[in-house]
């Protein structure tokens, strides 16, 4: 049944609700539905007040990209307000400097120096603001303003706010597999405008420490009052493009002006009986998408969770998806015709005879951008809406480029991009990238779960295990985003949460992979929908942050 087709009205539900990693964004969702706001008004709000909370992953200099299945008209879209290369980074801008390969953990291709990782050079046009103004505009209930919704994020920033231990670890992460790569600390000395936002006398915060971000607060209440034009044409805006034309930035003011959110039509799938609805290119939904086509054509219970067969499987399913998938470099630039053949149930046969043959993918020239320290809110009210949100900032620290006065970190989501040219994910002026897996899934036309996450390429993986955990094994929607998972993207090799059995990883090593331990798998935020009895059921993520409330209806 299609999600567009005349259907029975819904019945309303019990209460609103919102999922998310950082517990203030979810407080703020929650003020935000007491005033009368719909699910987008809090997804928007909840973001503005992560990127306040959690500086050095996510933030207004960043990209956001936003599934929203409408109630009313019984349809979904996706705001893109990823970010964009920017006119003056060339193709081959990098290319004296270009080490080798890609670095699968962090999905970035080291360059001498990384002038590409961070400083003015690495960042790309950021789309978050303009993407969360016209899911507002669009989407939102009607009943809350645009700075009703800032404000919380502007007031947090202002006041300060206690270090909670999710932020606590992002002072602790390093990237040991970038050749060159700094360390947090390396970073903090080598840019003292960050050092000075992101640090107490150039240490790390800890826990319980308060951390207060004047001038991002100053700058949130300035959105919040005039609108997102200011960020892009107005006041910060013409900040942003002095202070990248004084520093050898790419970003110009025409970049900025010119910048808008994309509409994009859901990518459909089915699963099971199921309608999945996710994110287009530059979104990571069609990875998702051929995987559950692939796995529909076994019988996942019989093969029994995380057992050695199972890990297996879904191992081998991930990388034909992911090497398919890298064709795109998830720019919406390439055209429909290889999406949808991708996107096919007809592909999915194919690829399983393979798999039953023993065969392996063949290396692809691409790889996926993505942003490995991202966040995700996800919300559904009593009316049905849902909005599914995923934004970062890429990186731990990102770019480490702050504007004087401005109090925000840019991204730094041009070093997911090949430096040398003539690759599907090479550098061009206009690309987007860092978009997430955003995702809807409807049962008899109905939202069911809506769910996100943030980890690279590792949030595919992991709503994919999520959703499977759900459809296939009838786990509890906090057991399904909780239990351990595993990421297989190149060559044989499996990544496995140490919570895994040994016995089983053993047997899976014995066939001939590359078994490696890894703590870093994702955090999912999903809300199940029990449209039966009109319940809501949050599943915040316990690898992040846990944010999670209702308000009654």
């Amino acid at each position: 049944m299609n999600s567009t087709d005349p259907q029975p009205e819904s019945k309303p539900l019990q209460a609103n609700a919102v999922a998310c990693a950082e517990p203030y964004g979810a407080t703020v969702a929650q003020e935000i539905y007491r005033q009368g706001g719909n699910a987008v008004d809090a997804a928007v709000a909840a973001a503005f007040a992560q990127c306040a909370t959690n500086p050095l992953g996510v933030g207004i200099g960043g990209t956001g990209m936003m599934h929203i299945y409408d109630a009313a008209s019984r349809r979904s879209v996706v705001i893109d307000g990823s970010v964009s290369i920017p006119s003056g980074a060339a193709p081959d801008v990098f290319l004296t400097g270009v080490i080798k390969g890609r670095a699968e953990t962090t999905g970035r291709f080291p360059v001498e120096g990384n002038p590409n990782q961070y400083g003015y050079r690495s960042v790309m046009v950021p789309g978050f603001v303009r993407g969360a103004a016209e899911a507002f505009s669009r989407y939102g209930s009607g009943n809350v303003s645009w700075a009703a919704l800032v404000e919380p994020a502007a007031r947090v920033a202002l006041d300060g706010f206690t270090v909670y231990p999710y932020l606590a670890e992002y002072y602790l992460y390093d990237e040991p597999s970038v050749p060159n790569a700094l360390d947090f600390s390396s970073k903090m000395r080598a840019f003292p405008r960050a050092a000075e936002l992101l640090t107490r006398d150039g240490r790390p915060y800890q826990c319980g420490e308060k951390i207060v971000l004047a001038d991002m607060g100053r700058t949130l209440l300035k959105i919040g009052a005039a609108g997102a034009d200011i960020f892009y044409t107005g006041e910060i805006g013409q900040a942003i493009a002095a202070d990248f034309e004084q520093n050898g930035g790419f970003i110009t003011a025409g970049d900025l002006r010119d910048y808008r959110a994309e509409l994009r039509q859901s990518l459909r799938g089915s699963y099971r009986g199921y309608e999945i609805l996710s994110s287009r290119p530059p979104g990571l939904g069609l990875a998702l998408i051929e995987m559950l086509n692939i796995l529909e054509g076994y019988d996942l219970a019989t093969i029994g969770w995380n057992t050695p067969d199972y890990v297996e499987l879904l191992a081998r399913v991930q990388r034909f998806a992911f090497t398919d998938v890298s064709r795109f470099a998830m720019d919406p630039a390439s055209g429909d015709a290889l999406l949808e053949q991708i996107a096919s149930k007809e592909h999915a046969e194919k690829r399983r005879v393979q798999i039953e043959r023993g065969e392996e993918p063949a290396p692809a020239g691409g790889r996926i951008p993505q942003s490995e320290h991202t966040t995700h809110v996800t919300t559904v009210d009593k009316a049905g809406n849902a909005a599914s949100f995923t934004h970062s900032i890429g990186s731990v620290a990102a770019s480490c480029v702050v504007t004087p006065g401005l109090g925000f970190i840019f991204n730094n989501f041009l070093g997911q991009f090949n430096p040398t040219p003539g690759f599907a994910n090479s550098i061009a002026p206009g690309k987007r990238g860092g978009g997430g897996v955003p995702t809807v899934v409807l049962r008899d036309g109905e939202p069911f779960l809506a769910i996100g996450s943030s980890g690279g390429s590792r949030l595919i993986s992991g709503v994919l295990q999520s959703i499977v955990n759900v459809i296939d094994h009838g786990m509890a929607i906090g057991e399904a985003v909780a239990l351990p998972r595993f990421h297989s993207e190149q060559g044989k090799t499996i990544f496995a949460e140490p919570s895994i059995f040994s016995a089983v990883l053993d047997q899976v090593a014995a066939r001939g992979y590359d078994v490696r331990r890894t703590t870093y798998m994702g955090c999912n935020q999903a809300i199940l929908i029990d449209q039966a009895n009109g319940r809501l059921e949050g599943g915040t993520d316990p690898r992040g942050g846990r944010g999670i409330a209702y308000w009654p209806a």
